[in-house]
């Protein structure tokens, strides 16, 4: 189904290319035992511009994210700002560059406000600062009321939701010009708090960030992003806006299921809805 283009808030394929690159790659290729998860991809996240990654599971979408941050081995180039990663100061890139893993290993026994302050550690301002700027990012989190909880103690989303406060303290000192990648940010929230989350990624790339999203719900995918890109068989299959992605034949090919595309009544993003 075609959408009316007067209801489309995306921006024009055309300016992808174009646009200024905050992240590219190229060439990358990564193994994991006998499996390729990535095939000698190339491509690159803007600044200005929040880009959801799609995909069926398994299909290497947090393995990029991963390669990106170096936390996996692998065959190619990676660069932040037009220069490798390799050759940027570990300090200076974690002030550019914040990234929310799917899930977190913390087992200590840290206040949420605590875990949110730990994003400050490369920051130049004093330990006063960091706590107001902690505090500040938790109530754009909606975490406020949990800053004296013990971390261990908080629900999945409620943790998600703090270190997302934590990633944007670490961001602090970046500018408008910071990168954002969050590997399924919403899969552990309610919907008000799914909402809250993305409509603040989306602000944040309006003001200048690149911001990259993991996500599996294709219709908050197709309401938020301004880029979407589908990755399946080691490859990315699909990049554009949602109208042009979020396809009824490119659905069923990469998701081996049928849906109906309709146009949301209000809104005018692409809805995606069951034909089974």
């Amino acid at each position: 189904m075609q959408q009316n283009s007067a209801h489309n808030p995306t921006q024009n394929p055309a300016t992808l290319a174009s646009a200024q690159a905050a992240l590219s790659f190229k060439n990358l290729h990564l193994e994991l035992g006998k499996k390729t998860i990535l095939r000698n991809v190339s491509a690159q996240f803007n600044y200005g511009q929040l880009t959801v990654l799609l995909g069926p599971n398994g299909t290497g979408k947090s393995s990029l994210l991963k390669v990106i941050t170096q936390e996996l081995p692998i065959r190619g180039e990676v660069f932040f700002n037009q220069k490798t990663v390799q050759n940027w100061c570990s300090r200076a890139l974690a002030k550019q560059v914040g990234v929310l893993p799917q899930s977190s290993s913390l087992v200590f026994n840290f206040s949420a406000q605590e875990v949110v302050e730990l994003g400050g550690i490369a920051l130049d301002c004093a330990n006063a600062e960091i706590q107001h700027l902690a505090k500040q990012n938790m109530q754009r989190t909606d975490t406020q009321h949990l800053a004296t909880r013990s971390y261990p103690s908080l629900s999945g989303g409620e943790k998600q939701r703090v270190h997302f406060a934590r990633v944007l303290t670490q961001l602090e000192q970046s500018g408008a010009k910071k990168v954002l990648l969050l590997d399924e940010p919403t899969a552990a929230l309610d919907l008000s708090h799914q909402h809250q989350t993305l409509t603040l990624a989306k602000q944040l790339a309006e003001q200048g960030a690149a911001v990259v999203i993991v996500m599996h719900d294709l219709n908050l995918a197709a309401q938020y992003a301004d880029r979407v890109m589908i990755l399946n068989n080691a490859n990315i299959v699909a990049d554009g806006t949602p109208w042009e992605v979020l396809t009824e034949d490119n659905i069923e090919q990469v998701y081996q299921c049928k849906t109906r595309v309709i146009a949301h009544p209000d809104l005018g993003y692409p809805m995606v809805i069951s034909a089974i």
